[in-house]
């Protein structure tokens, strides 16, 4: 019976790849879900057979990734206890050599089911960083309790690392530094084209500076900090405008103080979008005022788009941007260094196009696609090695 278990499992030979089993949290597309399809992408066939699994959310992940060829399924669970029943129907079902999860909730939930299921190794991809103080006390303590039941732990900074050994307490031999990756190629686009497809939806004049943020609307992401920087903005760079790209619990908060601050022209909401190398290809700066951050894609994908970068300087974002040679950096939470930092970059197209063009070969030669799936994959190698 054992060896029978190895066999659909832990064991491969060399006409038989892995079965590697993906699970996350949300099926919305954002920042993770994006690193999640990239790797489908560029996966070794040969060597792992990728399913992939979603708990929550409108399943929009499970269907870009069956495009892909790579099956799997999307639970719309209700509540822990039916994540815990179905996900470990699945693990029974399928047999994993490997299950990747990501994000804190999944993570929690394969480390819990692990004694009880068929995982005979579990990885656990973290994409932020435990700031003390950032998130509720029981995230850290559950962490710290949990943790000894996975046999790696991947971050996406150097930062996010030091936060895991620091302040979770997982020894540092466990966690693994992997940085994004995305396709820069995705992001040489007409950038006139996108431009004038922007200023006609939302009736902008020709002359307008465009700025964007790109990020699920929730409170460590600043959106309120951003909104009141572009008041005072505009009041010395008439010509500024920002468009909100995201959903989320914020929503209708950030409604009601564009209202409050005057900014129901100048501020615009997209929403939840597929196309945003199209949208990034149309913008002037790209903003992101966050306070807790692993290593965000979506400066990453700013960045390949050429758009000079002006970011919160908090976790991993200083190992993507690079004050003063590809964007800005500001404190966290400083509304004023906010504010200097956009009205320095509105009124300077020369160091736009400067700092957009070192960006976009930063990309290029340090965050190749290829090269994060290839360590991702080194990382399931070396648990059967």
């Amino acid at each position: 019976m054992q060896t029978s278990r190895k066999s659909r499992g832990e064991d491969m030979n060399a006409t038989s790849p892995r079965s590697l089993l993906i699970v996350t949290t949300d099926s919305v597309i954002a920042g993770t879900e994006r690193m999640i399809l990239a790797y489908l992408q560029r996966h070794d066939p040969a060597k792992y057979r990728p399913y992939l699994v979603t708990l929550i959310g409108p399943g929009d992940l499970v269907r870009a990734a069956g495009k892909l060829g790579i099956p799997g399924e999307h639970l719309d669970i209700g509540n822990p206890i039916d994540a815990v029943r179905k996900l470990r129907q699945i693990i029974r079902r399928i047999r994993p050599a490997v299950v990747h999860s990501y994000l804190f909730h999944t993570n929690l939930l394969t480390r819990i089911l692990r004694p009880f299921s068929p995982i005979p190794k579990l990885v656990c991809g973290m994409r932020t960083v435990y700031a003390p103080g950032a998130y509720p006390y029981w995230y850290y303590a559950a962490e710290r309790c949990t943790h000894f039941l996975c046999h790696r732990v991947i971050a996406n900074s150097e930062a996010g690392r030091e936060s895991l050994v620091r302040v979770v307490g997982i020894p540092r031999e466990k966690v693994e530094v992997i940085p994004n990756g995305i396709d820069p190629n995705r992001y040489d686009l007409d950038r006139a084209t996108a431009r004038e497809r922007i200023l006609t939806e939302f009736s902008i004049p020709l002359g307008a500076c465009l700025l964007g943020i790109v990020a699920q609307l929730r409170p460590q992401k600043h959106h309120d900090l951003l909104f009141q920087a572009m008041r005072s903005v505009r009041e010395t760079e008439p010509d500024a405008h920002l468009l909100v790209i995201g959903d989320g619990s914020e929503r209708e908060r950030l409604k009601r103080l564009r209202m409050d601050l005057g900014l129901e022209r100048s501020v615009f909401f997209m929403g939840y979008r597929t196309d945003i190398p199209q949208i990034l290809a149309g913008l002037d700066v790209f903003v992101l005022p966050t306070s807790v951050e692993g290593s965000p894609v979506s400066v990453l994908e700013a960045m390949a788009s050429g758009l000079p970068v002006i970011a919160g300087d908090a976790g991993g974002v200083k190992e993507l941007v690079e004050d003063g040679n590809t964007g800005i950096l500001v404190p966290p939470m400083d509304l004023a260094a906010l504010t200097g930092g956009i009205l320095s970059l509105v009124s300077q197209q020369e160091t736009r196009e400067k700092f957009g063009t070192a960006g976009k070969q930063k990309i290029r030669t340090e965050f190749s696609l290829d090269q994060m799936a290839r360590r991702t994959e080194e990382v399931y190698d070396s648990l059967f090695a």
